[in-house]
């Protein structure tokens, strides 16, 4: 087999055999390199069934097996064995991808377990994802995928359903998403039904374990909060039509700070609104409401000492001076933010 586009060339063999006398009758293999500029692919794989396969004998197995190389990109293999089940199939199988470039090291699909037939199909598998540089202590993520549709000649309705496990440092991580899409084939996209739920929670169970991670960093946290100890924690989530031109994030912070004297309990609950996500001219509104449960914080001293020096401002002029030129205005400008707080105190604020 050889084909030549303005692409480029693909070369390759295609070879299936029926033999009777044989445990597994039925093979057939696949072996396809292309070259398109500097890109070089291969693909391989392998089917092999049993005797009774055709004839839909439920013990009766498809075993296939699958190679990629993707020239620099990386590499792909894949392993199923599929049997029928009623009035469709069923099957299992894995996955592993390694790509060559990018933040991920690996990527595998394990105890997929799938089945297809009238009333729609289905797809469960395992994933593990290994990065290709650890992040803030965190060198893998994985969790749980689930995929479902349901089409016929006329429309269709598929389901993603996607859980990662918590991630556990000096913080732990969790979150989730679900989307969906349903329609009429045929018709605009603009017309099908969409939408999505995403979630995800942030928890740090010693506040001082963040504090010393971001001393003697642009970010350090400044006093007299850097002595408090306790908990920290933080969920989002967004919901809607993915399409909608200004999504929102509903967000719920708490703390229960607390010190020798000082006590930080608190906890701020609102919704970001992105206005016109998808254009240069994206603003931010925050909605939101702060409860301060119980504050006392104990202020800086300030020892009494010499006089402090008073300088003179340059920018004040008294009538002999020159004018001022004013320094021309930067004409990058970032997103415009509004935003409305209210605040609530439970107990008195008490600063000493």
């Amino acid at each position: 087999l050889t084909a030549v586009t303005a692409r480029g060339e693909l070369k390759g063999a295609v070879k299936a055999a029926w033999t009777p006398s044989d445990r597994r009758p039925l093979t057939a293999s696949l072996d396809l390199a292309s070259r398109a500029g500097a890109l070089k692919t291969r693909v391989k794989a392998d089917l092999a069934a049993d005797p009774g396969f055709l004839q839909g004998a439920a013990t009766s197995y498809l075993d296939a097996t699958g190679e990629a190389e993707l020239g620099g990109l990386g590499r792909a293999r894949l392993k199923a064995r599929v049997h029928r089940a009623g009035k469709g199939w069923a099957g299992a199988g894995q996955a592993d991808v390694s790509p060559s470039t990018g933040p991920l090291r690996a990527v595998s699909l394990a105890r997929c377990l799938g089945n297809a037939g009238p009333a729609g199909a289905e797809l469960a598998c395992r994933y593990d994802a290994r990065l290709a540089k650890a992040f803030a202590g965190v060198a893998s993520v994985g969790g749980g995928i689930r995929v479902r549709a349901k089409i016929d000649a006329k429309a269709f309705d598929a389901s993603l359903s996607m859980d990662a496990d918590p991630v556990v440092a000096w913080y732990r991580i969790a979150g989730g998403l679900e989307a969906r899409a349903s329609g009429r084939l045929g018709r605009p996209m603009s017309e099908w039904k969409a939408s999505h739920d995403l979630r995800a929670a942030i928890d740090v169970p010693k506040f001082e374990d963040l504090v010393a991670r971001l001393r003697d960093s642009p970010y350090a946290v400044p006093a007299p909060l850097h002595v408090l100890k306790g908990p920290l924690s933080l969920e989002l989530r967004s919901r809607g039509d993915p399409r909608d031109e200004s999504p929102r994030v509903e967000y719920d912070a708490a703390s229960r700070l607390a010190g020798v004297r000082q006590r930080l309990t608190a906890r701020a609950r609102g919704t970001l609104t992105v206005l016109r996500a998808r254009t240069p001219g994206r603003a931010f509104v925050n909605d939101g409401a702060l409860t301060l449960e119980e504050v006392a914080l104990e202020l800086p001293r300030l020892e009494v000492g010499e006089s402090p020096k008073v300088f003179v401002d340059k920018r004040i002029q008294n009538g002999d001076d020159p004018p001022l030129t004013a320094a021309p205005a930067s004409a990058a400008r970032g997103p415009a933010v509004a935003s409305r707080l209210t605040v609530k105190t439970v107990k008195p604020l008490v600063l000493f």
